[in-house]
């Protein structure tokens, strides 16, 4: 018996330094191969098909796991990001500045708009919030979203740090302090919770901005419609699948701390993956307009609906109220695109009983796109011919003129 142990003993003591030493190369590599990482598309895009994810990115991730917050960002985190709303050749160049583990960038993205995050300390998009609250000193804190924290746009061009701009040359003598607080993918939850470190900034006024990520909130059961908070104790699992749990566990622990079995599961992964197709990039963009539409029109009449909705203004006014524990005042903000959706319902309806300011950012924007349009009707000389009056009428015909125009 001994003489069979003493070898195994040997061979499982090779195998464990052989792993051991390969874990230690893999990160080696993967640490050297991100220092020579210039910029890289930010995998946050709507519609943006890069397929599983290569692990030696892993060490570029902007969000990291908070057992408060949910998430956050990464302390000190700097990065530089392609433009990646702009058209490219083909998705394989876009994919190729993500998945290429020798970083270099495809000849079609060459020269492209380009914009960084820098973090602070918190995992903030600014500079480090001070100790102390100078007397001088008007505070405002921006808490929200990817608006909030600027999303494709370099830090002096997100809105928290325009409006100190804005303030610092409307009022050259005042002492105001803009704080951006926003993060991506937070919602009134994330919100709720960050009010204890915002109120401990002593602000002055708070800017309130959560809307679009709502409906995906963080927690919910799988299966469950978006928006549905997990409900009642959890349930222990039967004596059956205790040892299919336990192997969930230790497959868990390895796709999150072991570098080997991350490369293997992501070339498995690779191998069955399949880009999605133009169709199904329309289809996917089709069917989130309906459900866009149902929770518009479903907001009193649904249950999960009726409750996302009670929770959302929930959420708010339980902002609204720590924050008149400290005299702080309160800027409700709309950061969304789609107009009258029911979370801007709701915003009016607080705004209104509390007489807050509400800035409706859907409203800002169709206001500047159409001042956008005109411009580029008016240069192009295709603003529409109305019709004479008295003429026009049913049945008549028409001649319509379409101009396609590809810039340069």
């Amino acid at each position: 018996m001994k003489t069979l142990l003493k070898p195994l003993g040997k061979s499982v003591l090779a195998t464990v330094v052989f792993f051991a030493v390969l874990e230690v190369f893999l990160r080696g590599a993967y640490y050297a191969r991100n220092l020579l990482v210039s910029e890289m598309p930010l995998p946050y895009v709507v519609g943006a098909d890069y397929g599983p994810t290569p692990p030696w990115i892993d060490g570029l991730r902007m969000i990291e796991a908070d057992g408060t917050l949910l998430w956050r960002g990464r302390p000190r985190f700097h990065q530089k990001y392609i433009d990646s709303f702009a058209p490219v050749h083909t998705e394989d160049d876009r994919r190729a500045v993500y998945r290429r583990f020798l970083p270099s960038l495809p000849s079609s993205l060459a020269g492209r708009p380009s914009w960084e995050i820098s973090l602070n300390s918190e995992g903030f998009r600014d500079s480090d919030f001070p100790k102390e609250k100078p007397p001088s000193a008007f505070r405002i804190l921006c808490l929200g979203d990817s608006w909030t924290v600027g999303s494709n746009v370099n830090a002096e061009d997100a809105f928290p740090q325009r409006l100190k701009a804005m303030l610092k040359k409307e009022f050259p003598g005042a002492d105001f302090e803009v704080f951006n607080m926003g993060m991506f993918g937070y919602t009134s939850v994330n919100g709720l919770r960050m009010m204890k470190r915002a109120l401990e900034l002593r602000p002055d006024v708070l800017v309130l901005g959560f809307a679009m990520n709502e409906a995906k909130t963080a927690g919910v059961p799988p299966g469950s419609p978006p928006g549905e908070a997990a409900q009642g104790p959890a349930r222990l699992p039967a004596a059956g699948a205790l040892k299919k749990e336990g192997f969930l566990e230790a497959e868990a622990f390895a796709s999150k701390h072991i570098e080997f079995y991350k490369l293997l599961k992501y070339y498995a992964q690779l191998l069955m993956w399949k880009p999605i197709s133009m169709g199904q990039h329309f289809q996917d963009h089709a069917e989130a307009f309906r459900k866009f539409q149902w929770m518009n029109d479903n907001a009193d009449a649904d249950p999960w609906m009726r409750r996302l909705m009670d929770g959302y203004e929930r959420n708010y006014r339980e902002m609204i109220r720590l924050a008149g524990t400290q005299s702080a005042r309160v800027v409700l903000l709309y950061p969304e695109f789609r107009r009258d959706a029911p979370f801007l319902r709701a915003l009016r309806k607080i705004s209104e009983e509390k007489g807050l300011p509400l800035v409706d950012g859907s409203l800002l924007i169709a206001q500047a796109r159409k001042a956008i349009e005109d411009g580029l009707e008016g240069r192009l000389g295709l603003q529409p011919q109305l019709p004479p009056a008295g003429g026009g009428g049913e049945g008549e015909e028409a001649e319509v003129t379409f101009r396609v125009y590809a810039g340069d």
